[in-house]
């Protein structure tokens, strides 16, 4: 199992621009799985289908694994590899089922991300209390992570 210092070290790599809104995503999609549940795989595959038209990059892993035996795939490099848009479905509809997580491996998640040096630590012990206090909302990449990356992934098991 790989560790969440060597998730966070590829993912600064990767996304070296990510803002400390785009790494709570990680570590909430890390612990909580899909922000939402999803049952209709019809409008599930129809969504994957309509990005894929978008999305041209082959270029990426297909996989990043985020921990809790999640990962992300990247649309255009998985169905690049052979893999279907059915496939991504089946894995994102698994991946939407995942309820084990806890605020507590949320908090230490982000704890090793400020131990990390990538923020300065106290910035996002600040923004993790106020996150918790808020409910742990679902987000979205912020606007400069979509500028830079072109985000178009599922996650999958």
């Amino acid at each position: 199992m790989i560790h969440t210092e060597n998730i966070f070290a590829l993912e600064h790599a990767r996304h070296p621009l990510a803002l400390l809104q785009d790494w709570f995503k990680l570590i909430y999609q890390s612990e909580f799985g899909a922000e939402h549940l999803v049952t209709d795989r019809e409008k599930c595959l129809a969504y994957i289908l309509s990005e894929l038209e978008e999305d041209k990059n082959t270029s990426l892993p297909v996989f990043e694994d985020i921990g809790g035996g999640i990962r992300r795939i990247n649309l255009s490099a998985a169905v690049g590899s052979g893999i279907t848009a059915g496939e991504i479905c089946d894995g994102f509809m698994r991946a939407a089922q995942i309820t084990t997580g806890t605020e507590e491996g949320f908090r230490e998640k982000c704890l090793v991300l400020a131990s990390s040096g990538y923020f300065p630590e106290e910035e996002v012990t600040e923004a993790l209390e106020k996150y918790i206090a808020a409910g742990l909302p679902p987000m979205h990449h912020t606007g400069v992570y979509r500028a830079a990356y072109s985000p178009h992934y599922r996650l999958y098991i």
